[in-house]
């Protein structure tokens, strides 16, 4: 008799600890990560701290950068917040997994950056032996990713900020007809919040997205009916990342 009880409080404490695993699975990311490791990307590394933390855990990260035309370098940096005078050059040479995917948040290209920006990531991928392939240059100004794209890097389309699917129907429907004249064939990506995921896969069927969540973004109404909609977007081919925000010792900048 004592022995049975013992194999059903054994039973009650083994099937507790895999419902309790199960459950936090599910209003987690957990499951996404395992089921996804290629797809999923860390938003927002800005700091060389926070890039030791994550690099030898996730296939890539994102980054924002704004080039300074004067010293002609990148600052790893997301305005407004102040600059720590943190380079892209020194940035990448602290990376230890050598096949780690960038996606670089370009924050301010524009016509007088272009061509020195694009000499300078050029510079560093000749400097640090790094494919061009392991980079994908994003920005809201496709006229000037096709620089980029021609010289060999993956480059992405920022559709959007704050987002598509807070347009009214007028401004989605002249906003889309804008940004379907801006796509040009050597582009790799659009991007935006996993909150236009329909509305990009409905404009943009055949287009390879990337997507991301910021913290404590949500779409549905429970935890656990959120996590099987963020693999189900993961679970689209055309998804080829999906940036999430994890907690690390190093802040987000």
């Amino acid at each position: 008799m004592q022995l049975s009880i013992k194999k059903i409080l054994i039973f009650c404490i083994v099937l507790a600890t895999l419902l309790t695993i199960t459950y936090k699975g599910l209003v987690s990311d957990f499951f996404l990560k395992k089921l996804h490791h290629e797809k999923t990307w860390v938003h927002r590394v800005n700091s060389i701290e926070k890039l030791k933390e994550v690099n030898s855990k996730f296939s890539g990260v994102e980054l924002d950068v704004v080039f300074d035309s004067v010293l002609a370098t990148f600052d790893v940096n997301h305005p407004p917040a102040p600059s720590i005078g943190l380079n892209l050059l020194e940035y990448l040479k602290s990376n230890t997994e050598s096949e780690l995917y960038f996606w670089l948040d370009f924050k301010n290209l524009s016509s007088e950056n272009a061509t020195l920006s694009l000499k300078r990531l050029e510079f560093l991928c000749t400097e640090l032996t790094i494919p061009k392939k392991q980079f994908i240059v994003e920005a809201s100004q496709p006229e000037f990713l096709k620089l980029f794209a021609k010289s060999g890097f993956q480059t992405s389309y920022y559709l959007h900020w704050p987002g598509l699917y807070q347009l009214s129907e007028e401004n989605l429907t002249e906003t889309i007809s804008h940004i379907k004249d801006n796509i040009f064939p050597e582009l790799s990506f659009i991007s935006s919040s996993y909150h236009d995921y329909e509305i990009m896969q409905y404009y943009f069927p055949d287009h390879e997205k990337l997507l991301w969540l910021t913290e404590n973004e949500t779409k549905k109404t429970t935890k656990i009916q959120e996590h099987f909609y963020r693999i189900k977007v993961a679970n689209d081919p055309k998804v080829k990342v999906l940036l999430i925000q994890i907690k690390t010792k190093a802040s987000n900048r």
